[in-house]
């Protein structure tokens, strides 16, 4: 691809607001050569970026926004260090069931045991 081109692609891709193609366009362009993808598989693999990357920052902006005080995840929870936290209680409200079952879920225990870990 010229260089005259690339730097068209890259400003359109840019006007577009597909940043994360334009920043990674080299990469992406270097892949597919190597493994020559059909039209539509390149097209699919330019919008998986570009949707991940949006998807990432806005879970960065939700969790500013909410100025939640640290990103935690549930990987991170030590359950041996609170046997009283049901592991597989949690990891069920984890999959997000009880939000398309209509039903609350209330986090109450003693001070320091991980509510807001399990919470974020």
């Amino acid at each position: 691809m010229s260089e005259l081109v690339r730097a068209r692609v890259v400003d359109h891709l840019q006007r577009l607001r597909l940043g994360q193609v334009a920043q990674r366009l080299d990469a992406i362009l270097s892949e597919a050569a190597r493994s020559d993808p059909t039209f539509l598989d390149f097209l699919d693999r330019l919008h998986t970026e570009e949707v991940g990357a949006k998807q990432r920052k806005r879970v960065t902006m939700g969790v500013q926004i909410a100025h939640i005080p640290a990103v935690k995840d549930l990987e991170d929870f030590d359950f041996r260090f609170q046997p009283s936290i049901d592991n597989k209680l949690v990891r069920e409200l984890a999959t997000g069931r009880f939000i398309a079952n209509d039903e609350n879920v209330l986090l109450f225990h003693p001070p320091g045991v991980g509510k807001t870990h399990l919470a974020i």
